[in-house]
């Protein structure tokens, strides 16, 4: 009997020593596979970064849906996509989302505030991270996206243009008449030069970048009324259309070119321009990275761009297992593989792991001031094609000089009350 008792004690002993084992990892069973659901928008664009995480983390399947596959495999009319990526949204209920805002395509959809992960977890960040987080953070305290790579909107000046031509260089921050008054100085020194460069596609697409991000003009007000017929707006149109014909602005679809970068004075763009800038030889003598132009009065903030944007969705059964992907992803280990292998655009939140020469990220890192842009509402994307078919018209036939101003920015008046007209022009912001 004693025998009896004794093994089935040392059975006991042998079973609580096992699971305490197993408790603290010792003899502990290999986790088992899962598989998450990725949705994005290009496969291609985040094939590197896949295989990366999946190298990483052996134990996840993540099982990616991208919508350019899809269109491309359905023959999808481009003004049908928008409808069909809504339908992927809703066929695939993926666990989480990379590279773009869903939002974009699904007003409605629910996402994780991140917060309370990254409370939960006690996830720790960098200076640049947290400025980041800040910048991306909603007005009601929830964040939903989160990056580990990010892009701003800056100023470049052409150091080495002003100290060429003997033009004063202009003094960090400025406003737009005073970026206007150093690109004539440039332009009446050397015609062969541009002033300055807003390269963009669509001539309402340039107005509202100088408007709404330099001047802080409202584009719709908070009862859905387009504003662009304002005194304000007229006049920013016409100093624009006139810098444009006297070559002092250069505004055009193509993109720019090495030789181009070497004729334009001040440059507003992207940070990640500058390795354009450092493909001509630019370093910090003959280039500087400035901040945007603003109006002291009223300072439109800058926030930073999430070049590489997770979200989650809350009905995921993996939440736990996405932010651990996430947070790798933010340290400065995921960092270097980003950096030295591209597996995201912008740039990484580590100072010194970019290949930006003798210029500094925390040139263009810094905190986030100014006032956020809160528009209640948007246009349609009808109304905007339909307001920018005829802001095109109009403004060529001004450039081309078969018009004159007062007429065409009259039939820029008769379009926006056309639109305004009709509140189906217009949608509530999400």
């Amino acid at each position: 009997m004693r025998k009896l008792i004794s093994i089935i004690t040392i059975l006991l002993l042998v079973s609580v020593f096992s699971s305490s084992c197993s408790s603290i990892g010792i003899g502990k069973k290999e986790k088992k596979m899962i598989t998450i659901k990725m949705l994005t928008e290009s496969k291609a664009k985040s094939a590197d970064l896949m295989k990366h995480l999946k190298e990483k983390f052996p134990r996840i399947n993540f099982q990616v849906t991208d919508f350019e596959t899809v269109w491309s495999k359905e023959f999808t009319p481009h003004e049908e996509r928008i409808e069909r990526a809504r339908e992927i949204i809703a066929e695939e209920k993926p666990d989480f989302y990379y590279g773009f805002d869903p939002k974009w395509y699904k007003e409605d959809i629910q996402l994780v505030d991140l917060t309370l992960l990254i409370n939960q977890e006690q996830t720790q960040f960098n200076e640049i991270q947290q400025n980041m987080i800040e910048s991306a953070t909603n007005d009601d305290g929830t964040l939903y996206f989160i990056s580990a790579t990010f892009d701003r909107e800056v100023l470049f000046i052409n150091r080495a243009l002003f100290q060429k031509n003997g033009v004063p260089e202009p003094v960090n921050p400025m406003t737009f008449d005073e970026l206007r008054k150093s690109a004539k100085l440039i332009n009446e020194k050397n015609p062969g030069l541009f002033g300055y460069e807003l390269q963009q596609k669509e001539w309402l697409f340039t107005l509202m970048q100088v408007g709404r991000k330099f001047l802080g003009f409202k584009f719709i007000n908070d009862n859905g009324q387009l504003m662009i017929d304002q005194p304000e707006w007229r006049d920013l149109a016409q100093q624009l259309l006139d810098d444009y014909k006297s070559k002092i602005m250069r505004d055009e679809d193509t993109r720019l070119q090495k030789a181009d970068r070497k004729r334009i004075a001040l440059n507003p763009g992207y940070a990640s321009d500058l390795y354009s800038y450092l493909s001509v030889k630019a370093t910090a003598d003959t280039l500087s990275i400035v901040d945007v132009p603003t109006d002291p009065s009223n300072p439109i903030a800058n926030p930073f761009i999430l070049t590489s944007p997770f979200s989650i969705v809350p009905s995921s059964n993996y939440i736990k297992e996405i932010w651990e992907v996430i947070s790798y992803l933010m340290t400065e280990e995921a960092a270097l593989e980003i950096s030295n292998k591209r597996l995201m655009s912008g740039f990484v939140t580590y100072p010194g792991m970019a290949p930006i020469g003798d210029f500094t990220i925390q040139s263009f890192a810094g905190k986030v001031s100014g006032n956020k842009i809160n528009e209640s509402f948007f246009l349609t994307q009808e109304a905007y094609k339909k307001m920018n078919n005829a802001m095109e018209e109009q403004f060529q036939a001004y450039i081309q000089e078969t018009s004159d101003f007062d007429t065409i920015w009259a039939a820029i008046e008769k379009g926006v009350k056309e639109i305004n007209l009709d509140s189906s022009n217009f949608k509530s912001a999400p």
